[in-house]
């Protein structure tokens, strides 16, 4: 049986404006955790193609892991992205990708009496950059828990600049986009699922509209968002989203901003069609 689903269509609520790195296991117990672990949990649209060199690039996107010792560091092959970093439900930390770099340290003098949990999620959006994450790095000998219960609730968000949470960190609403001003992990739609104690998963990208993007010379563009929407990782359009893995019970659809931002406008018809076609494709998905 499809579970029942809410879709919330919010156009006028919110204006606003190279290979992975591998390391290679020299020891037993030497504490490196390959990114197929059973007991990391990815939430998002990530590409297990290579499992041990797990992709992505839509913003938002998270992994969560329990471990064991006094510090912890992440593998990861990135150039631009920024993270958020939480350790033990503190204040996120942040973490800025640097192409030189392969292992980041994330914690360190920790506990080595009691479990930590820690997540991960990236700040920033698709056209940031891709980036491949290959494991974690532990203590020597200390290894990774079994991870509590996930949140019952998932909700899955559709946007453009939004939802991506462009320019949060900025100085006004009218700042131009920096890597460092935006935040997904404090957009209007991450904000909402934490309130609801819910996984979430953000599929936006900037300037994105339903039928036309931002600034097009024409009243319909070539790739709006509905056209992105089975996309595994934005940068690919050949690998598709496995929609039965991860099944949301409520879709929030914010869309239309930058349809109306500038002319040309979008036929109102036509613009009408392609949200109800987009509405009832979540539908059947779901």
């Amino acid at each position: 049986m499809k579970s029942k689903i809410i879709i919330v269509c919010s156009f006028a609520l919110l204006q606003m404006a190279c290979s992975p790195f591998v390391v290679k296991h020299e020891e037993e117990n030497s504490g490196i955790i390959d990114a197929d672990h059973p007991y990391i949990e990815y939430i998002g649209r990530f590409d297990h193609s290579d499992p041990k060199n797990v992709a992505y690039d839509w913003p938002g996107v998270y992994l969560c892991a329990s471990f064991e010792g006094t510090s912890c560091s992440i593998r990861l092959k990135d150039t631009l992205n920024e993270y958020s970093v939480i350790v033990d439900q503190h204040a996120p930390r942040l973490l800025r990708a640097d192409s030189l770099v392969s292992v980041y340290p994330v914690a360190s003098g920790l506990s080595n009496s009691v479990p930590h949990a820690i997540m991960i999620q990236k700040r920033s959006e698709t056209f940031v950059g891709k980036a491949v994450f290959s494991g974690f790095v532990l203590d020597k000998s200390c290894k990774l828990l079994p991870p509590p219960k996930r949140p019952d609730r998932r909700m899955e968000f559709i946007g453009n600049s939004i939802t991506c949470g462009y320019g949060v960190e900025g100085d006004s609403s009218g700042c131009h986009f920096s890597v460092e001003t935006e935040n997904a992990n404090m957009s209007y739609a991450a904000m909402t699922a934490r309130a609801l104690n819910a996984d979430y998963s953000l599929v936006a990208h900037s300037g994105r509209g339903v039928v036309r993007n931002y600034g097009d010379s024409n009243k319909v563009s070539v790739d709006p968002m509905p056209s992105l929407y089975d996309r595994i990782c934005f940068s690919d359009s050949i690998k598709k989203w496995n929609y039965s893995s991860w099944i949301p019970q409520a879709v929030v659809i914010n869309l239309g901003t930058n349809d109306f931002s500038t002319q040309p406008f979008p036929d109102k018809a036509v613009f009408q069609e392609a949200y109800l076609r987009l509405i009832h494709r979540v539908r059947a998905l779901y």
